[in-house]
């Protein structure tokens, strides 16, 4: 007795070259900013940079195992194969459900729960006048909501959430404190920023 099997279309729909693609746009993604992007995913991964190079240009698709392991890693590649499979519900329901943030950088390794994956998965909880919404960026809505919440924030913070570097972090904070959005308190090493009245 057979039985008709109701995938055998997606499955049939899906070639390695659609793996190959979302692959290399995933990793992409998730290594934005980043220089050496094939050495520190090899770094991450324990994958040979020769292999990983021909995921990143798309010229190929990484073999199952890889696939796995990278899906582990990356939360743009579980995303990619959740949709290539008409699973989005589920990617949905793992956001909400925080498994990005703790999906692991290596195997075995937790990830830090501070570095949420640039500005993907980071979580914006911010009360703030319209007006002065759509003239901040998002890391800046950002320290206002982790200010409004009374955490004791400093550029660093931003540095290791957003992954930027300290000038741009620097540079987000003087933004606010030219439109009075936030104020310095206390001694240079030790104070805090507030919000302003």
């Amino acid at each position: 007795m057979s039985f008709p099997n109701k995938n055998q279309d997606l499955l049939i729909g899906i070639t390695d070259p659609d793996v190959a693609t979302m692959v290399s746009k995933a990793l992409k993604r998730e290594h934005t900013n980043d220089s050496s992007s094939v050495k520190n995913i090899s770094a991450r991964t324990g994958i040979n940079r020769h292999t990983i190079a021909k995921w990143y240009q798309a010229i190929n698709a990484p073999s199952s195992e890889h696939l796995l392991v990278l899906a582990a890693i990356y939360p743009e590649i579980l995303k990619g194969l959740l949709k290539m499979i008409g699973r989005v519900d589920v990617w949905r329901y793992s956001l909400l459900k925080g498994v990005p943030g703790k999906m692991v950088g290596q195997i075995g390794e937790q990830q830090d729960p501070r570095a949420v994956y640039s500005d993907k998965f980071v979580h914006i909880d911010v009360v703030i006048d319209l007006e002065f919404a759509t003239s901040l960026n998002q890391r800046q809505l950002w320290f206002l909501g982790e200010t409004q919440n009374n955490s004791h924030v400093r550029a660093d913070a931003i540095v290791t959430v957003w992954r930027k570097t300290l000038r741009t972090a620097r540079r987000d904070i003087q933004g606010m404190l030219d439109i009075d959005m936030i104020a310095y308190c206390g001694a240079p090493k030790n104070g805090r920023y507030i919000l302003c009245e």
